[in-house]
């Protein structure tokens, strides 16, 4: 069986197509950070602490795109919205990723100029994925 690299996925955004610059799509889990830490048990031994920080439980998308009308417009609608956003990623191997109550967290800065490109910054719930 070949295993296939996730490239160029398709990018739902609140349940509309969006388009992106091609390989540009970034994905963070949300399965948060662990540590291991030693504690000191006498005699200068240690045994281990294992700690789960629920606090970096937090999904992330981002992508880039080309200065457009299109898209320049639905930045404000996508700010307003809050964490009300829902973003799905469709994979060419046939699984998809979501991240619910997403919330548009950058303020990207703009060119006006043949290729350059700005980045959509996103975080939300934990991504779920799906087969």
């Amino acid at each position: 069986m070949a295993v296939l690299e996730i490239t160029n996925p398709t990018i739902y955004l609140n349940g509309n197509l969006w388009a992106t610059a091609p390989n540009s799509m970034k994905i963070t889990m949300g399965f948060g950070e662990q540590d291991v830490k030693a504690r000191s048990i006498g005699n200068g031994d240690v045994d281990t602490v294992f700690c789960n920080n629920v606090e970096e439980k937090v999904g992330k998308m981002s992508w880039e795109n080309f200065a457009t009308d299109d898209t320049l417009g639905f930045l404000n609608e996508l700010k307003f919205l809050g964490n009300l956003n829902s973003i799905r990623i469709d994979t060419n191997t046939g699984h998809s990723y979501v991240l619910q109550n997403a919330a548009f967290v950058n303020d990207p800065e703009i060119a006006f100029a043949a290729n350059e490109k700005y980045a959509i910054e996103w975080k939300g719930d934990p991504v779920v994925q799906s087969y």
